[in-house]
């Protein structure tokens, strides 16, 4: 078993890929890929490695994640999955899916994560035997995504469901914001030491062209502003009285960072 990942920076072919990884996770010759933005990087990668598609996994319907779907779907004949709530809104779906629903593809199983905020459509897939989570773009490293069109109090929850999963997670997020989401994290905790070294560690990754995705659960603990939003002590040390308007003010925050 073998997760596959792909950087793709910008690209013609879609115009709203921007600094997006898309997987390709194989077995025994057969493949899953989950949200390929492009059709041409994952087709290459399966070409390269001698694998067949037997299935696209899409945790949201944003055109960066779904750009590959149709000739994919077309070339491989597989079938493509997404969130009920999403059957109308991503190309070529054969079958959707609920929450907590496991799918069983590669012989591993698959457990549907609900991570509706950043749209109310998004879904993760959690991968218990991989301790692997890929959420889309619900949470990134020292970050997570804009509120497209849930609401703070989904932000919230997607927050603690990514919490309760295993520690040992990886997280394998769709784009790579890191530094700028520490950035942000830091003018949160001008104090905080693991962010200063971090950030430090991030933009010799980032001269170096190396990713700093994926990266584990249990660090996001100590950088990731709201992740830390699900801890009452930490809302309170921001001057506010519930995670949940603590992470709207985060997020709003975010979106007028510069």
């Amino acid at each position: 078993m073998k997760i596959h990942q792909i950087y793709v920076e910008k690209s013609d072919l879609n115009p709203y890929v921007d600094k997006s990884y898309f997987y390709v996770v194989e077995h025994q010759g057969q493949a899953i890929a989950f949200d390929p933005g492009l059709f041409s990087t994952i087709d290459s990668l399966l070409q390269k490695h001698q694998l067949n598609l037997i299935a696209i996994l899409n945790t949201h319907h944003h055109p960066d994640h779904v750009g590959g779907n149709m000739q994919l779907k077309k070339k491989y004949s597989c079938p493509v999955y997404c969130s009920e709530y999403d059957q109308s809104r991503v190309p070529g779906v054969t079958n959707t899916l609920k929450y907590n629903e496991t799918l069983k593809l590669l012989n591993i199983d698959i457990k549907v994560v609900d991570l509706k905020a950043h749209t109310l459509g998004l879904i993760g897939f959690y991968i218990e035997s991989l301790s692997a989570l890929f959420p889309g773009d619900a949470l990134f490293s020292a970050g997570c995504g804009r509120l497209f069109e849930g609401d703070a109090g989904d932000l919230l929850m997607s927050m603690k469901t990514i919490a309760s999963l295993p520690q040992n997670t990886n997280i394998y997020c769709s784009h790579e914001y890191t530094l700028q989401n520490l950035k942000f994290a830091k003018s949160i905790e001008p104090e905080n030491l693991t962010l200063s070294r971090f950030i430090s560690e991030v933009e010799q990754k980032y001269n170096a062209s190396e990713p700093t995705v994926p990266f584990p659960i249990s660090f996001e603990f100590e950088i990731n502003p709201f992740l830390k939003c699900i801890n009452e002590d930490y809302t309170m040390s921001l001057g506010f009285d519930s995670g949940e308007s603590a992470i709207k003010h985060l997020r709003v925050a975010k979106d007028n960072f510069r």
